[in-house]
């Protein structure tokens, strides 16, 4: 089955702020790699040929080409994670006591 081509179009007032980034010494490596998997897309390239490319995988291609064509330049930055849930001391010792008495 052959790969499907998703090819994103970007406005040109967002090609130049990708291409900024990419060129960026300074940027975090997370924010270039998003800006070239997007610029790539751009191309005609496949999700395997991108994450060859960039050096990632391409889950990873299809994650940030997919929040760039629903929200842009927005889509790229990162999201707030939620904290896992607290659990108490009590709850901790309880789970360590069973364990232990196996």
């Amino acid at each position: 089955m052959p790969n499907r081509v998703r090819v994103v179009e970007i406005p040109e007032s967002d090609r130049a702020v990708l291409e900024r980034r990419v060129r960026d010494r300074g940027a975090p490596a997370r924010d270039v790699q998003r800006a070239r998997i997007v610029l790539l897309s751009t191309q005609g390239l496949t999700g395997p040929q991108i994450a060859e490319r960039v050096g990632c995988t391409e889950p990873t291609v299809v994650l940030w080409r997919r929040r760039f064509a629903e929200e842009g330049l927005v889509g790229l930055e990162d999201r707030a994670r939620t904290p896992p849930p607290r659990t108490t001391r009590s709850e901790e010792r309880r789970v360590g006591k069973e364990c232990r008495s196996r």
